[in-house]
């Protein structure tokens, strides 16, 4: 199995799965979890961090990083849960690092990458 982004490293790989789903505030540089979602099904963004305007709803939230998902180069389809061991990168010099992480959904779950 292959990372998508073809990681170079396994650092790489888990540090793209770290950002993977995380939301970046272009206007006080924090990161976050993302909007949430309110009683009657609206997103609500995180508050702004800024010391002149805490509390302030950040409207310079913007998707940091993109899931991070597994495939097969061959004839087998990658499993969409589960554990899965990792090889990389895929080119130009292959195989010089393996992981292993769990799957959930197709996505590397962040922090199951060792």
């Amino acid at each position: 199995m292959y990372a998508t982004g073809n990681p170079k490293t396994k650092k790489e790989l888990k540090e793209r799965v770290a950002r993977a789903g995380r939301w970046y505030c272009a206007r006080c540089g924090t990161l976050s979890d993302g909007p949430k979602g309110g009683p009657d099904g609206s997103l609500i963004r995180p508050p702004c961090s800024r010391e002149e305007a805490p509390g302030i709803l950040c409207l310079g939230t913007v998707r940091y990083g993109a899931p991070v998902s597994v495939y097969s180069p061959g004839p087998f389809p990658a499993p969409t849960d589960g554990k899965v061991t990792i090889e990389g990168p895929h080119f130009p010099a292959p195989h010089r690092w393996y992981a292993t992480a769990t799957v959930s959904g197709g996505n590397i779950v962040p922090g199951s990458v060792r």
